[in-house]
């Protein structure tokens, strides 16, 4: 039986699943780079009891960051091509066929990056606590408001002293 979800069980296939990924938005978007090396977090990961979590926690924040980055470049590609020529300004959406999709595709990036956005500081969190509070894990994704919990757990000096309060009212802003 196959695996559900694909994620990779040895450096070589983190590392070709980061080419892959590079090529993906590189055809999608201009592709800034990887931000984090899976071969080397793949590698930090091994030498902790919990890596295989960690390791697929961010994992997930890599494709999702990535992917974030592919809707702003579009929205961006979108917004240039109808706004900057003014095709969208005045009347009614429904005047023209273009003035309709292009509305729609700003509409629909804009909504693609808002549920991304969210949800990707959601998996930030969820990384944090994972990495510096694991015995906390459960209670931070059972929570009814991540980031008030999160709040609390990071600003609680007993359970994550490694981050200090700025960070955690910067990152909860």
């Amino acid at each position: 039986m196959e695996k559900e979800h694909f994620i990779p069980d040895t450096r070589e296939e983190a590392e070709q699943f980061d080419l892959l990924l590079s090529k993906y938005v590189s055809q999608k978007a201009q592709d800034l780079g990887t931000p984090i090396s899976l071969g080397n977090a793949y590698d930090l990961f091994q030498k902790r009891s919990d890596g295989g979590r960690l390791f697929a926690a961010l994992f997930d924040i890599q494709i999702n960051f990535r992917l974030l980055a592919c809707d702003i470049y579009n929205l961006t590609e979108v917004w240039n091509k109808y706004f900057s020529k003014g095709k969208l300004e005045g009347g009614s959406i429904l005047d023209s066929e273009e003035k309709f999709l292009g509305k729609m595709e700003i509409h629909h990036y804009s909504s693609s990056i808002i549920f991304r956005y969210r949800a990707l500081w959601d998996k930030v969190m969820g990384f944090i606590v994972l990495l510096f509070a694991p015995k906390h894990d459960k209670e931070f994704r059972k929570a009814r408001t991540r980031k008030k919990k999160f709040q609390e757990l990071a600003s609680n000096n007993e359970i994550i002293p490694q981050i200090d309060s700025e960070f955690v009212n910067d990152l909860c802003e």
